[in-house]
């Protein structure tokens, strides 16, 4: 299932799309004027698990009615050039990683109005 963008902010556009259907991988790249969303997603085997963890601190968590649970929104520093927003999540068989440095209301109203569709 390939993650959808129920909410996107006004002038929000698509920029970059990478595909390794061989390995299973995906990534694209939004941009809002100077911000940017990158959604990350990968397709494991039925019998592989992806395990990762971040140097961030959960700051929130959001309810995603297509998710069907609650999302962990991390903040995380970019060292002395400030920091970012993240959010990780698995459905079925595949891992989604989404990140962004707009500001956390939209970042979360972006978490909370996911979708999957399949493709």
């Amino acid at each position: 299932l390939a993650l959808r963008l129920g909410y996107k902010p006004q002038g929000m556009e698509l920029d970059n799309v990478y595909i390794d259907e061989g390995m299973g991988e995906a990534q694209m790249e939004f941009y809002c004027g100077e911000n940017i969303l990158k959604i990350y997603e990968n397709k494991q085997d039925d019998n592989a698990s992806f395990d990762t963890n971040f140097d961030g601190e959960i700051i929130d968590e959001v309810d995603s009615f297509h998710y069907n649970g609650k999302i962990d929104v991390l903040k995380i520093d970019k060292n002395n050039e400030g920091s970012y927003f993240a959010a990780q999540f698995k459905q079925g068989n595949a891992y989604y990683y989404v990140t962004s440095d707009l500001e956390i209301a939209v970042f979360e109203e972006i978490i909370k109005g996911i979708f999957f569709k399949n493709v």
